[in-house]
């Protein structure tokens, strides 16, 4: 029931209580409440029936599981498992990322920073040949009430992850089967913090390519 309609009967109501019993008065405030509740049962009753429609509708076909579905691209290669991190960076094998990063000092005196990198390793403890750097420096003084400004260079381009055989790679750029995330901490010495977790997630190629579809023409 809409909700104009219960408003006007509540107005109904109203104007009918001025001059019932007290009698009337129960029995009308019981039809009502009747009323009332019919609506809500109603209502939810099409909320619960929601999930159903959108499973037959195509329309709301992202709300299925994509991987039971087998007339769709199987996608769950792409997905990252990720935990733990302050810091997220996607890539592809053979991309170098920039990552800007900055240090502040909200304190009145001056502070001496050393920022040491830690080599990368999944989250089983395998290292992984990933090639990082910071620029332009990684010992300053940073004066009081400042801050400093600084580069993470991250080369995926070097990552030894064993998928194919040492002669063919030549041939063929490698690629990860799955989403495969590195992580490293990075220590601010002498800023008084915790490391800062930094995950590198290495996408396949195949994962949200750039799409260029060929428009059909008659002849």
């Amino acid at each position: 029931m809409r909700y104009e309609e219960l408003s006007s009967r509540h107005g109904e109501f109203q104007k009918s209580s001025a001059s019932a019993s007290l009698s009337d008065l129960v029995d009308q405030y019981a039809r009502f409440n009747a009323t009332l509740m019919q609506g809500l049962s109603q209502t939810f009753a099409n909320v619960m029936e929601l999930p159903k429609t959108m499973e037959r509708n195509p329309k709301y076909k992202h709300f299925k599981d994509e991987c039971s579905d087998p007339c769709y691209e199987d996608p769950c290669h792409c997905r990252c498992c990720i935990y733990d991190a302050d810091l997220v960076v996607y890539a592809r094998l053979g991309e170098l990322r920039v990552v800007p990063i900055r240090i502040e000092n909200p304190r009145r005196r001056e502070r001496e920073i050393t920022l040491v990198l830690s080599d990368w390793h999944t989250s089983g403890g395998k290292q992984a040949a990933i090639q990082a750097q910071i620029l332009p420096e990684t010992h300053f003084k940073l004066p009081a009430c400042s801050q400093k400004e600084f580069v993470l260079l991250i080369n995926a381009g070097q990552a030894e992850m064993s998928l194919v055989h040492k002669d063919e790679r030549q041939s063929r750029l490698i690629d990860v089967d799955d989403c495969l995330v590195l992580y490293a901490d990075l220590r601010i010495e002498g800023c008084g913090t915790r490391p800062v977790r930094i995950a590198l997630a290495l996408l396949p190629r195949d994962c949200s390519p750039f799409v260029i579809e060929c428009l059909s023409s008659c002849c």
